[in-house]
């Protein structure tokens, strides 16, 4: 495996092996400037870590930004971080791969993982669908469903904004864990309906699904050949709900430019099909 592809899963990663801090205000460019560390991020530094002052370490604000600067700490353990360098953008490498995944009716479990683990592999972001057979967030199987419509009368917006709200704790955990620069993106939740728009702006869709194309073989030509113009645009890798999607989507989805890909023979759970395309995707292209 070359040097190129073996960074990919880690696009955005670290800029040295300095243990590293998340701080959410915009970084300072001018050197000698102070961040206040979180409660949090303080007990980490001087009660798990046990560093002391001057230690150099690094500030990431989760958008790219990342700083160094010596930790300087107080009696009561809180403790800022004195820049030495000015702030630096780090650039996303490799593909941006938006993973879709019809996951409102997994277990909470199931889907948390999920997320941590499509963070940890370097997805650029993250997206619910809703489907026919998994028309929420959280979506238990009980109410009515609006067929194809994404809608179900079990569904609250109470219930996604809480799933949302702990998706996006694992998910900065799990940036910080991985020493990702720049956070997953959570995409609001669309109906399959809404979704078929972004699939024909892509400039590459892949569907796992059965009877498609096998990923080493027919499946790289969309990715390869894409216009220079576009290269950072994020690709899309969708995975449909358990008992899969229906026909009826499936065929919407082609239409408008998505291509099946098939992930072996065997049946995968929601979860493992999600993480075994983007795997593959980050190790092939």
């Amino acid at each position: 495996m070359s040097s190129k592809t073996s960074t990919r899963a880690c696009a955005g990663r670290s800029l040295s092996r300095l243990p590293r801090f998340y701080c959410e205000t915009p970084l300072p460019y001018v050197v000698g400037s102070s961040l206040q560390l979180s409660a949090t991020e303080s007990k980490h530094a001087t009660r798990i870590l046990r560093l002391t002052d001057n230690t150099l370490v690094e500030v990431c604000d989760g958008q790219g930004h990342i700083v160094i600067g010596k930790l300087v700490t107080t009696a009561k353990a809180a403790a800022h971080i004195v820049t030495t360098t000015p702030s630096q953008q780090v650039a996303w490498e490799g593909c941006k791969w938006e993973l879709a995944v019809a996951c409102g009716s997994l277990q909470s479990s199931r889907a948390d993982w999920l997320v941590e683990k499509c963070t940890e592999l370097g997805a650029w972001s993250f997206r619910p669908i809703l489907t026919d057979r998994s028309p929420g967030i959280g979506w238990k199987g009980v109410g009515k469903t609006n067929k194809g419509s994404g809608k179900a009368d079990g569904h609250t917006t109470e219930q996604s904004a809480g799933r949302f709200g702990r998706w996006r704790r694992i998910a900065d955990a799990a940036s910080k864990q991985s020493l990702r620069a720049h956070n997953l993106i959570l995409q609001p939740a669309i109906t399959i309906n809404e979704f078929t728009a972004h699939v024909a702006a892509a400039p590459s869709a892949w569907v796992g699904a059965a009877g498609g194309s096998p990923l080493r073989d027919q499946g790289l030509a969309p990715v390869v050949n894409i216009q220079p113009d576009r290269e950072s645009e994020p690709r899309l890798l969708i995975i449909g709900p358990e008992g899969d999607f229906t026909m009826a989507e499936l065929n919407m989805l082609t239409h408008h430019g998505a291509q099946l890909i098939s992930l072996g023979s065997l049946r995968l759970r929601v979860e493992t099909a999600a993480l075994a395309m983007l795997s593959a995707a980050q190790l092939l292209i």
